[in-house]
C-alpha cells in the first residue's frame, strides 16, 4: 500500500460489501460495465490509498479480490460500504457514438426545435437500451431520438414524439 502525494481524479468502479474467506480477501460489488478494471495487477484506490490487485475471482456481479495489506476479515470489515476507485484517466476508450454516463449528467437537453427541456438528471441502464431522464421526461438513448451530443456547448439535442413528455398530449 502507498499513499500518493496528490491523488489523481478518481471515479468509482465498485463498493466493498464484505470480507471473503479468512485471509483478507474482500467482496466488491461492481459498479462498472468493464469487469477488466478488476484484473490481476490493476491498481485501485480505497480511501485515497493505492493497492494492486493480487488475485481476483468473480461471483455474479461481485469481484472477490485479494490486496496487499489485508490479512484477515477484520481488516476488511471496517471498509464495508467504502467505494473502490480508479484514476479517471484509466477509463477505456469509447467508440464515436458512445459516452460515459457521468460525462452526460447535468448537460442541457434541447429539442431539435430549440425548446429547452432541462438538465439531464440520470441515465437508466435498461435491458433494451439506456434511457435519458430529464425531470419527468424519459427519452430512449437511441439514434432515432438522440440527435446530437455536443460537449463543447454542453447540450444534448433530442427528437421527441407524441407521448414522450409523460403527459397526455392533444391530438
Amino acid at each position: 500500500m502507498s499513499t500518493p502525494s496528490k491523488a489523481p481524479d478518481l471515479i468509482p468502479i465498485g463498493k466493498i460489501v464484505g470480507a471473503f474467506g479468512i485471509d483478507g480477501r474482500m467482496k466488491i460489488e461492481s459498479l462498472t460495465d468493464f469487469p477488466s478494471r478488476f484484473d490481476r495487477g490493476k491498481t485501485i484506490f480505497i480511501k485515497e490509498a493505492e493497492y494492486k490487485i493480487q488475485w481476483v475471482a468473480w461471483h455474479k456481479t461481485q469481484a472477490r479480490v485479494k490486496l496487499n495489506g489485508f490479512a484477515c476479515p477484520e481488516d476488511v470489515e471496517s471498509l464495508v460500504g467504502t467505494l473502490v476507485k480508479i484514476p479517471a484517466d484509466d477509463r477505456p476508450s469509447l467508440e464515436d457514438d458512445e459516452y460515459y454516463t457521468g460525462d452526460l449528467i447535468g448537460m442541457k437537453v434541447m429539442t431539435e426545435d430549440g425548446e429547452e427541456l432541462g438538465q439531464l438528471d440520470d441515465v437508466l441502464s435498461l435491458p433494451a437500451h439506456d434511457v435519458l431522464v430529464i425531470g419527468e421526461v424519459m427519452i430512449p438513448a437511441i439514434e432515432e431520438f438522440v440527435q446530437m451530443v455536443d460537449f463543447n456547448e454542453d447540450i444534448i439535442t433530442v427528437r421527441l414524439i407524441p407521448g414522450m413528455r409523460g403527459e397526455a398530449e392533444e391530438a
